[in-house]
This record gives C-alpha cells, sequence and structure tokens, in this order.
C-alpha cells in the first residue's frame, strides 16, 4: 500500500482505488488489530462494533431509528444552508437523495457518539462522493457515519493543529513575499464587517484560549469582543476555515477530491495540507493584490478559490512537495494568463484598438449574440449532394 500511494502521489485517483484506499486508511487507522489482518476481515470487525453501539444507544435513548435523532430537525437545516453555499456542493443542492444521505449520516452518527458540528457536514460530502451508490441501500448512511467517525477520531487532524498549521503558513508567506503578506494584513483592516456566520467562533476562541492557558476567560478577565472581532478580520482566519472544513467550503469538486486523495495517501499530514494551503493562496495573489479591503478580500478567500483549475492546484502543489519555491506557484495560474479581448468600437486615430495576437489556431474567448452561421464543409467532388437549405443548417 506504500509503494502504491508513492508512485500515485500527485494523482486524482480513479474511483474504484480510491474506494479502496480509502476505506483501508480509514478502517486500519482506527482498528487495534495488526496491519496484515485482511481488509475484509477488519471492515467486518468494525462494521459489528459500530453495529451494537448504534443499536444499545438507540435503546438507551428510546429511539426508532438511528436516523432520526433528537437533532433531526437542526441538522436537516443546518445541511440544506450548507449544500446551497459551498460552491462543490451546489450543484446537488436540489437533489433530495443525496440531502437525505447526508442528514440520516449525520444523525446516525450523533446517536452512536453524541457528536454534532455543521463542519461534519463539509467532512462528510467526500466521502459521499467517493462511495456514491447507483441505488440507495438502507444500510448506506450507517456506513457513510462510521467512516466519518474514523475520520474524526483517527485521521483528520485537530483544531490545534490547524491553528498551528494556518500560522505556519502565514509564517511562510511573509518569508517568501512580504509585500503580498502586507498587503493582505493592510487590506484586512480596512471596513470590516465581519459575519461571525463564516467562521467557527466559539471553535475558535476556545483552541486560542486553550493555546494560550487561560481557562477562568469569566473570572477578572476583562471582555474580549474587539478582540474577537480583530481575530476573525486576520488573514490566518481564512485559512483555519479553507483547512478546517478540508477545503469542501471554498474548492470546486474535482479539486477537493483531489486534495483528498493525496491526504489519504499521506496519512493526512500536515505538510501534505500546509502545501495545498499555500498552493491556492499564492495561485490567488494577483485577485489578493487587486482586493482593497476587508469585504474584497473576504470575497477572494471565499469566492475566487472555487474558480481556479484544479490541474493548476494540482501543478502548485506538486511543485512544492519536490521543494519548488513559492515565489513560482502565482505564475501557475493560468486563468491569468488567458488573452483578454477588447470587443469596444475602435478608437479614431488608433489603426491598433481592438487588435488581439493569439497563438494560431487559439480561440479567444469571446461572446457575442443574435448572430446566424451557416457552416460549409468541404466534400469530395464525386461525392457532392448538395441541397438547398435554411440559415443555420450545416453542409
Amino acid at each position: 500500500m506504500s509503494a502504491a500511494c508513492e508512485g500515485l502521489s500527485g494523482k486524482l485517483l480513479p474511483r474504484t482505488l480510491r474506494q479502496f484506499i480509502w476505506i483501508d486508511k480509514l478502517l486500519r487507522a482506527s482498528s487495534e488489530s495488526p496491519q496484515t489482518k485482511e481488509l475484509m476481515a477488519t471492515e467486518r470487525d468494525a462494521r459489528e462494533d459500530f453495529g451494537q453501539t448504534v443499536a444499545w444507544r438507540m435503546a438507551e435513548l428510546n429511539l426508532r431509528s438511528a436516523t432520526r435523532s433528537p437533532l433531526s430537525g437542526l441538522i436537516e437545516n443546518a445541511v440544506v444552508e450548507k449544500y446551497r453555499s459551498a460552491p462543490c456542493m451546489r450543484p446537488f443542492a436540489a437533489n433530495e437523495q443525496v440531502i437525505l444521505e447526508t442528514s440520516k449520516s449525520l444523525n446516525v452518527l450523533y446517536v452512536f457518539n453524541g457528536t454534532y458540528d455543521p463542519y461534519l457536514i463539509y467532512w462528510l460530502f467526500p466521502l459521499q462522493m467517493a462511495f456514491k451508490q447507483t441505488a440507495p441501500r438502507a444500510e448506506h448512511p450507517y456506513e457513510l457515519a462510521m467512516y466519518l467517525h474514523s475520520l474524526h477520531q483517527n485521521l483528520f487532524p485537530t483544531w490545534g493543529e490547524l491553528f498551528v498549521t494556518a500560522e505556519s503558513v502565514m509564517s511562510l508567506l511573509e518569508r517568501e513575499d512580504a509585500e503580498f503578506f502586507a498587503h493582505l494584513h493592510r487590506a484586512c483592516k480596512k471596513n470590516v464587517t465581519v459575519d461571525p456566520k463564516d467562521f467557527l467562533v466559539e471553535l475558535i476562541l476556545q483552541e486560542r484560549r486553550r493555546a494560550q492557558g487561560i481557562c477562568a476567560f469569566e473570572n477578572g478577565f476583562p471582555s474580549r469582543q474587539n478582540g474577537t472581532k480583530e481575530i476573525l478580520a486576520s488573514p490566518v482566519v481564512f485559512l483555519r476555515k479553507w483547512m478546517g472544513e478540508g477545503f469542501v467550503g471554498v474548492l470546486n469538486l474535482p479539486a477537493v477530491l483531489l486534495i483528498w486523495d493525496q491526504l489519504f495517501m499521506k496519512d493526512w499530514s500536515l505538510d501534505v495540507m500546509q502545501n495545498f494551503c499555500v498552493s491556492v493562496l499564492l495561485l490567488l495573489k494577483d485577485s489578493f493584490m487587486a482586493a482593497d479591503d476587508y469585504p474584497s478580500v473576504r470575497q477572494v478567500f471565499l469566492s475566487s478559490a472555487s474558480q481556479l483549475l484544479t490541474a493548476d492546484i494540482q501543478r502548485a502543489w506538486i511543485h512544492l512537495q519536490q521543494g519548488g519555491l513559492p515565489a513560482d506557484v502565482p505564475g501557475l495560474n493560468r486563468l491569468n494568463q488567458r488573452p483578454l479581448v477588447d470587443l469596444s468600437p475602435p478608437r479614431h486615430g488608433s489603426a491598433e484598438a481592438g487588435k488581439v495576437c493569439l497563438d494560431p489556431g487559439e480561440i479567444s474567448p469571446t461572446g457575442v449574440k443574435d448572430i446566424l452561421l451557416t457552416v460549409v464543409l468541404p466534400v469530395p467532388r464525386a461525392e457532392t449532394c448538395y441541397s438547398e437549405t435554411t440559415q443555420g443548417d450545416v453542409q
């Protein structure tokens, strides 16, 4: 397995191989049995243990079904909201089967161990995409809940680790690109209008207090409301959000699957997550440099990342993994290299106005309306058989 993962590093896995590797990592991470034990036996034992615990908890909570927990209404509302807001989840927002599967799985997890947090909706989504069923099965939400539990308990970095990693990314940016670093901090201080819904506010503050050793917040400590706003207006908090949501909240689906493939193959190494965070941040450098206040920086952090090409993120990450210079990453964003076409009328006295130089064979990304074209394809003389056509037909 380790040799296979090493050879596949940097690649987007095909579906069957992805399922095999992800299941192997998920089940063996939580298994106390020897690594030499067959995967089927490991999975059977995990299913039995999970099922027995769920059954015991259902009896304790006096529930008829584990898919309808005491938090069902809260979970369903949160699921609908997340699917409407996250770029990679939005195409499934009207898919009742996917929405119901998400809600059921999170309810099962809550019954299993009393765990529910909104960010788990993001963590569950890649698992749903990786283990998508052609026909719904009653036990599938239980399988997904079992996988999510293992991911939560054994693989996904802790919030404390993510806090340190986000700080490391900003430190690296300060060393490698002081101008970009200074611009981000300067812009984030202008016209600050923080929306608490953007962040896991309580979680961030709790982890920060733990890191500082502050336990008795209310006993003798002044109010930290201003401090809270200052913390949430920092670029580092956006990076925590990116990584804390597994990049699901900001990237498109192929990019998310690429990142999760690498994380599973590298046993969820923090170095892998940090290099992806640096890659996305630097690929968006031009967009960030054009943003001059907090609302515009926020827009780039939360919306522009989903427009990046997956292949560019892949190349940037491989570049950094192989020891490449971070300064080279912004140039890997091919969206910044696309030629622009001026469709405005030519200015008087300027023979070159509107002229665009394109590579041979390249089609410029222009858009026109109400134009009807007739395309004529050459046909050998012996087979020529033309007929009268109306406008728009192809000959």
